[in-house]
């Protein structure tokens, strides 16, 4: 508005008021100006929400990656044990008797049962997991999708109203010029 002031002529009103003659092309490059300021304004806060939105997606897969690592860690630990119980079983059956085989073959079914549980647990983990990692970058996509969507109706609303307030101003500096014009 100081650009504008500048460039344009101040005249008195009828009513003894400071006005300004401003030409078309000074408003049009201030309007310019505006919206290109605008566009740097969006352009960084979109940059803004994109790297954070980078940032939570990163640390959810960290996060992902640890609880993967930890689950893996488990399988192994119960497969170790699994080969483990077994190496004692074989020590058992070959120590005791027939009476204690159905015992041992009862603890085998038990380990694999143990086994099984520790994989169907991981494969529920995981997908969970994923499922809320996928969950929170569609989440995250629709409100950056959203703040893209008000901005440009912003820009819009602010381009109609500012076209608007110039066109009515034309119109009273036009009206108060042929008023003022000898008739």
């Amino acid at each position: 508005f100081n650009r504008l002031r500048s460039r344009g002529s101040r005249v008195l009103t009828h009513g003894g008021g400071d006005a300004y003659v401003l030409r078309e092309y000074d408003i049009d490059e201030c309007v310019d100006e505006l919206g290109r300021r605008l566009l740097r304004w969006k352009h960084a806060a979109i940059g803004n929400q994109l790297k954070l939105a980078k940032k939570t997606v990163a640390t959810k897969l960290d996060e992902l990656r640890c609880l993967e690592h930890g689950v893996l860690q488990n399988w192994w630990d119960a497969t170790q044990r699994l080969a483990d119980a077994e190496a004692q079983t074989v020590t058992a059956v070959a120590d005791r008797s027939l009476v204690t085989l159905s015992e041992v073959d009862r603890l085998n079914t038990v380990l694999r049962d143990l086994s099984a549980a520790a994989f169907e647990a991981e494969y529920r983990l995981s997908a969970k997991i994923q499922d809320s990692v996928l969950t929170e970058i569609s989440t995250l996509e629709q409100q950056l999708a959203e703040a893209k969507g008000r901005y440009s109706l912003y820009v819009g609303e602010m381009r109609t109203s500012i076209a608007d307030s110039i066109a009515q101003l034309k119109k009273d500096l036009l009206f108060s010029l042929q008023k003022l014009a000898p008739s």
